[in-house]
């Protein structure tokens, strides 16, 4: 049984002036030249293109015939697709182009340079329209800038406080991812800029107040101060505020809850005669709507004793002549006030003075008040003693 050899077909590529049907039959360096025939010529590939000359002269697919300047407008020139661009080198100028006054081109090629009745160019519309100005914001939020021009953005930039760039656009949409973390809790201003592709700049400011992790401010109107003291009824007056609103005010003693409120102001009385009199810790807590919490802590005294009172002249049941002097003293833990007897009143202690009473059988009665604030008012807690002396004829 006789083989039979293989059969090879060979295609071989053209060469130089071979005649060929497409640039692929050509080798990588060559092209395939037509003169108007449908059989081309195998030649050399350009160093650089030919505008507008039918062919694709440097071989490269990156530098087609037409349109030079990727306008999307051909030379009106060309003799191969023409269209209506009247400058193929800049891509401001194309009859799909508007016109821009004062840059001394024909942008329009409608064969008038910066004409008259295009009228002043108007800038740039532009807004940041999230967050709203003054908006309470937290975390990481999104700024979205809408802008807008008559006759194309160039760009759009985001500015925050102490002038850090956030990021900038050429193309929409115009959102902005900032993270408020990295800025103190307050008030800080950011600012958007649109400009026009003649160079023409619009801005538009907004304010923002960062909220995150401070909690409210808490102000103490009327109640225990650090350090005094305080008898009676314990009169709460306290307000917190906060830019993401208050949602709770919890007031403590010891540890021990004694008045709330669920809004940002918080009114109670609380009878500090449950507690010994000495130190005693104060606690306001505050939280705002998005549970950040605040605490002022502090110590106070109670003191609900009130001052001893002496006689020391004259002496209980003892017999004098009128007039005659006495001398009251009086002594408390957190400081004399005053001390009285009758319409003889003195700042402190002792009180000294002379006295005149008809003969007879008399009762004196004298008070004393110590530094203490009772009840919200510092009228202090107040002692009191008496003596009877007979007044000789």
């Amino acid at each position: 049984m006789r083989r039979l050899a293989p059969f090879v077909l060979v295609l071989a590529a053209c060469s130089s002036d071979d005649p060929c049907l497409s640039s692929g039959t050509c080798p990588a360096t060559m092209r395939c030249a037509f003169e108007g025939g449908e059989t081309g010529y195998c030649v050399p590939c350009a160093e650089e293109e030919i505008p507008y000359d039918g062919e694709d002269n440097d071989c490269l697919d990156t530098t087609p015939d037409g349109d030079q300047d990727g306008d999307g407008d051909n030379w009106l020139g060309a003799p191969f697709g023409p269209g209506g661009d009247c400058d193929d080198d800049d891509p401001l100028v194309s009859s799909k182009q508007m016109e821009i006054c004062a840059d001394e081109k024909d942008n329009d090629c409608d064969g008038e340079e910066d004409e008259p009745d295009c009228g002043p160019q108007a800038a740039p519309v532009v807004r940041i329209s999230t967050p709203t100005d003054g908006a309470v914001v937290r975390g990481t939020i999104e700024i979205v800038v809408t802008a807008s021009d008559d006759i194309g953005l160039d760009i759009v930039q985001l500015v925050g406080p102490r002038g850090v760039q956030l990021g900038s656009r050429r193309e929409g949409p115009f959102r902005f991812s900032v993270d408020t973390l990295a800025l103190d809790d307050g008030l800080w201003g950011f600012e958007a800029t649109a400009t026009d592709v003649a160079g023409i700049q619009s801005v538009h400011r907004i304010g923002l107040q960062i909220d995150n992790a401070s909690g409210p401010t808490i102000t103490l109107l009327s109640g225990p101060m650090e350090g005094l003291r305080y008898g009676g009824d314990l009169v709460f007056d306290v307000r917190a505020d906060d830019p993401s609103e208050v949602a709770a005010l919890r007031v403590e003693i010891d540890e021990v809850r004694v008045a709330t409120s669920s809004t940002s102001t918080l009114a109670a009385r609380y009878d500090s005669r449950q507690l010994t009199d000495g130190p005693h810790a104060l606690a306001l807590f505050a939280w705002d709507t998005h549970g950040a919490e605040r605490v002022d802590r502090w110590m106070f005294r109670v003191d609900n004793t009130p001052p001893s009172v002496t006689f020391d002249k004259p002496t209980d049941g003892a017999d004098v002549t009128s007039p005659f002097d006495i001398e009251v003293t009086a002594t408390d833990a957190s400081g004399v006030r005053t001390v009285t007897y009758g319409d003889l009143q003195v700042a402190g202690t002792p009180l000294t003075g002379a006295v005149t009473l008809p003969p007879g059988l008399h009762t004196l009665t004298a008070t004393a008040t110590d530094v203490v604030t009772v009840d919200g008012a510092l009228v202090g807690n107040r002692g009191i003693t008496r003596i009877t002396v007979r007044v000789a004829n």
